[in-house]
């Protein structure tokens, strides 16, 4: 028969596994000739049925006790490789093979989906905690900014207030200049001075070619309603230094205990005094047995070239108060109606 006909034993079968799979299909064999026994009863033709199921179940058994063990292994095995369609051995071994390969990828799927969930759910929580910190320095800088917008915008308004008051302080000044130069100007085309006198500006000056001390040069103004000249500036410098070449006369500046100053007590610019000058002196303290600072010095102008080689003017020398120099006078002067 073709069912007794070896075949090749499988390698990757022990003699344990193969007694145990001949075990199985011997059960298993019993057991469908048990269930073709009830069907062929319960037919028709169950007489013929169960004399042709008999004979062969008797066939099988002769055939079964001539089969050596080896040729039951065989045959076993090659029921077990080559089951009949249909059959129960058949569909319990597919489903005990193809249980395990369908287990695996399942095992495999399920592991993936956990980790990319676990990725995910990471993932997800790193975003949040980034984008609350930089939600949070956002906010802080917003706020900061907000802050430093207010105070420049409020520092804005301050500066244009004060622009607003200085626009109109400075109007208020040159309308006050406006008048001053227009009142000077009347004046100016409106006094007059005495005879002898040289009038610059509204002030009216006169040489005294004596030779006199300081003190005496001083009160010989007095005597004429004036003073000895106080210089205001570089412009009244060039008009005195026109008076004549070569000139030196005392001027209104002398050193007292609080320093130069000049007779209305007003301290003089530093600009105009000579290279050297003005002069260090000493004295003899007869009270305080010592020498001192000495009192004594005065002031007088010189004459200079002009020209802007020359520039700045260098004009005033300290001298002693008690040399004999010729002098200015200087005073205000008088609408021309008052004489």
């Amino acid at each position: 028969m073709s069912a007794l006909n070896p075949v090749p034993e499988d390698p990757s079968l022990s003699h344990d596994q193969l007694h145990k799979l001949s075990e199985n299909l011997k059960l298993q064999n019993r057991q469908r000739k048990r269930n073709r026994n009830l069907s062929s009863s319960s037919s028709c033709g169950g007489s013929l049925h169960s004399d042709a199921a008999v004979m062969s179940a008797q066939s099988l058994k002769d055939a079964a006790a001539r089969m050596k063990p080896e040729e039951e292994i065989y045959v076993n095995l090659k029921e077990l490789v080559h089951p009949e369609p249909g059959g129960a051995g058949e569909s319990g071994v597919r489903n005990r093979q193809q249980e395990p390969e369908t287990r695996t990828p399942l095992k495999v799927a399920a592991v993936v989906l956990a980790l990319l969930s676990l990725v995910l759910l990471v993932l997800v929580v790193w975003v949040s905690v980034v984008y609350n910190r930089d939600f949070s320095q956002l906010s802080g800088e917003l706020t900061n900014q907000t802050a430093e917008k207010d105070q420049l915008q409020s520092r804005n308004q301050n500066l244009t207030e004060e622009v607003a008051h200085l626009e109109s302080r400075n109007q208020n000044l040159t309308e006050e200049m406006d008048r001053l130069e227009s009142r000077i100007n009347r004046l100016e085309n409106g006094v007059i001075c005495p005879h002898g006198w040289r009038r610059f500006g509204c002030s009216c000056y006169w040489f005294s070619t004596s030779c006199r001390d300081w003190q005496n040069s001083r009160q010989n103004c007095l005597n004429q309603q004036a003073d000895l000249v106080i210089i205001n500036g570089r412009e009244e410098m060039e008009f005195l230094n026109k008076l004549g070449v070569g000139l030196k006369f005392w001027i209104g500046l002398r050193k007292n205990s609080m320093g130069w100053t000049w007779t209305n007590d007003r301290s003089p610019s530093p600009d105009f005094w000579q290279s050297g000058h003005p002069v260090w002196r000493t004295q003899w303290n007869q009270w305080n047995q010592r020498y001192q600072a000495s009192l004594q010095d005065c002031g007088a102008f010189n004459s200079f070239q002009t020209g802007s080689f020359y520039y700045p003017i260098k004009s005033w020398s300290s001298e002693l108060c008690s040399a004999c120099l010729q002098s200015v006078c200087e005073k205000e002067a008088v609408p021309s109606g008052l004489l």
